[in-house]
């Protein structure tokens, strides 16, 4: 008995402290797990198993490692099998989804780079069997369309990736670079602008060049300011930044920063001087006094805000005028581009009708220009003859009630055209054909889209309903259907296309405005006689008017209060859609508060007469 108790007393310690290995064995790994370092979790955890191979936490957490790991290597072998099929799109999509299960594996930015290299060596033949006029078409077209990427003109990058691809159809790099901007494109502006900053400072991040990436962070948070990644991010590097510097490093770095918001002090970057500033007292409080530093230039900001309030109305009047142009002349990209213009100078001087006005025609330009693309499809295009064989085997194998050839098919011209009509219709058609079960969800789903867009939508709410008319012929809400979007299209056309004589003298009339404006007044004025309701004229008028006396009115904006260019610049928008009351009652404030304000004191006639129904 005795001996049994000294055994006990001299193993008791051992005991424990194997114990404490295998827990710490088991911490570790399941650390390692959550950071997602697969091969070091199960490295630790095997560790623990081969201490105890009871100890539960260990077991569980080895079990989901190894599913892991299993899963990562699937993955892996299937992106391995889609590049060898030439399917680099999906291969990217599973090597994608290998790394979110593990960030680590070895083999993922070998794959990558052989993508990469398959896509370049796909377009480079590609390219070699072109012309050498061709040849330089297409390069400059992919210059054009990167350029206009890296400067979140996403419109106008679809506009020269499409001239790519009228070149070289089969070209991957300018498929994928379409697509790529069709996704930011349908974005809100804020939002594709947030994504390129963000994509900047992970760059940068991984370059190491952490106070560049804090300053992009900053300049997220100017746009949304309570942006918790930016906010997370910017602490995250600030206290990497504290921790891994010496006090020497942070003093010279600080110094650094303070001469970098002096320099942006003397160019009159007063948002650059404050953050740069503010990462310096962050580093080292003590170097100067940085709270006075950042109190003078946030004064010189505001005051550069006034001095600045005239001339940005006036750039925001020019611009809406262009877009509204743009828009009639369908040169999307450019609208576009004013309009984010527009809407970033609206929101800086609290514009907010100009704003909505301005977003309501963003989002119509937006549409406009997705839906242009499909008119790719004509016998001027590239796409032609791809697009009709392809549409003639997809119908040929959907009458065999051959479904999968059906599928492939039309499956190939929606990656190119992902609204096409015709395809998307067939498709839809076989997975029901494949899966009857799917049937009413189709059905229910293609006529919610319908309610939702028939409002807002005209055009794009037709296409659901004939699709719904193609898979579903008897579907008792057709008839209903039918006679609500007639009559919607109905207005749409009322109100943007007029009688084939009126559009041909507006026409007319926007050719002569350049060359012969006073020559473009008069056929104006003679269509407003006939159609007084026409607001795309009416603002034409109110353009080339504006443009003659551009001179005598710079002149009396001098004295004027800022308060009465923000009416009269609300009024303009007013008047432009044909909102007369609005627009009247803006222009009456912009002459109170500056009675010798020449151009609200016209543009107010001018209502008043078109009110009574005066000829102009």
């Amino acid at each position: 008995m005795r001996s049994w108790l000294c055994c006990l007393l001299f193993t008791a310690p051992l005991m424990a402290e194997v114990f404490d290995e295998v827990r710490n064995l088991t911490k570790a790994g399941i650390a390692a797990y959550n950071q997602k370092r697969l091969s070091d979790a199960r490295q630790l955890l095997a560790a623990a198993l081969d201490i105890d191979s009871t100890w539960t936490p260990a077991v569980l957490h080895h079990g989901e490692v190894y599913a892991d790991l299993l899963s990562a290597e699937l993955r892996i072998r299937n992106t391995r099998k889609l590049i060898g099929f030439d399917k680099y799109d999906r291969a990217e999509g599973e090597l994608d989804e290998a790394e979110a299960i593990f960030p680590g594996h070895p083999q993922i930015p070998e794959l990558r780079e052989l993508i990469r290299k398959k896509r370049s060596d796909n377009t480079k033949a590609i390219i070699a069997k072109l012309p050498d006029e061709k040849k330089k078409a297409y390069e400059e077209s992919m210059q054009k369309a990167a350029m206009a990427m890296e400067t979140v003109k996403y419109a106008e990058a679809m506009h020269h990736y499409s001239s790519a691809l009228k070149i070289a159809p089969d070209s991957l790099d300018a498929k994928m670079g379409y697509a790529e901007a069709e996704r930011l494109l349908r974005q809100d502006g804020s939002d594709q602008k947030l994504t390129a900053l963000f994509r900047q400072a992970e760059k940068l991040e991984k370059d190491r060049r952490f106070p560049q990436a804090i300053a992009v962070y900053d300049q997220i948070l100017r746009i949304e300011p309570g942006n918790a990644q930016a906010l997370e991010r910017k602490a995250i590097l600030l206290d990497f930044m504290q921790q891994q510097l010496s006090e020497n490093e942070r003093r010279l770095l600080a110094r650094e920063y303070l001469q970098s918001g002096n320099e942006a002090m003397r160019k009159t970057d007063y948002d650059l001087a404050i953050e740069q500033y503010r990462i310096g007292q962050t580093l080292d409080s003590r170097l100067t006094d940085w709270d006075a530093l950042i109190r003078k230039a946030m004064a010189a900001r505001k005051a550069q805000e006034e001095n600045m309030f005239a001339d940005r109305l006036k750039e925001l009047e020019a611009r809406y005028q262009s877009a509204t142009l743009k828009l009639l002349l369908e040169n999307y990209p450019g609208a576009i581009e004013d309009l984010e213009i527009v809407i970033s100078i609206a929101k800086q001087f609290k514009q907010e009708e100009t704003q909505k006005h301005a977003e309501a025609l963003l989002q119509k330009a937006k549409d406009a220009m997705l839906r242009q693309d499909e008119e790719f499809i004509t016998r001027d295009s590239p796409y032609y003859s791809f697009v009709q064989s392809l549409t003639a085997m997809g119908i040929n194998s959907y009458k065999a009630l051959d479904c999968n050839a059906t599928l492939s098919h039309f499956g190939s011209i929606t990656e190119i055209f992902p609204k096409n009509r015709i395809s998307n219709q067939h498709i839809l058609s076989c997975q029901i054909i494949m899966n009857p079960s799917r049937k009413d969800g189709i059905v229910k789903d293609l006529i919610d889209s319908i309610y939702q867009l028939k409002d807002s939508n005209a055009y794009e709410a037709r296409r659901y309903f004939e699709i719904l008319k193609f898979i579903d012929p008897q579907n008792p809400q057709i008839p209903v259907l039918e006679r609500e979007l007639a009559e919607k299209t109905q207005l749409l056309k009322k109100a943007v296309q007029p009688a084939e004589y009126i559009e041909a003298l507006y026409k007319k009339a926007l050719l002569l405005s350049q060359t012969d404006p006073q020559g473009a007044l008069g056929i104006l004025r003679q269509l407003l006689e006939d159609d007084p309701q026409n607001a795309k004229a009416r603002g034409l008028l109110a353009r080339i008017e504006g443009r003659l006396n551009r001179d005598r009115w710079a002149q009396s904006d001098i004295p004027i209060a800022p308060a009465a260019l923000k009416a009269y610049a609300d009024g303009i928008v007013f008047y432009n859609t044909g909102q007369l009351p609005e627009a009247k009652a803006a222009f009456a404030l912009a002459l109170n508060l500056a009675p010798n304000f020449e151009r609200a004191a016209v543009a107010l006639k001018k209502c008043e007469s078109y009110s009574r129904g005066a000829k102009f």
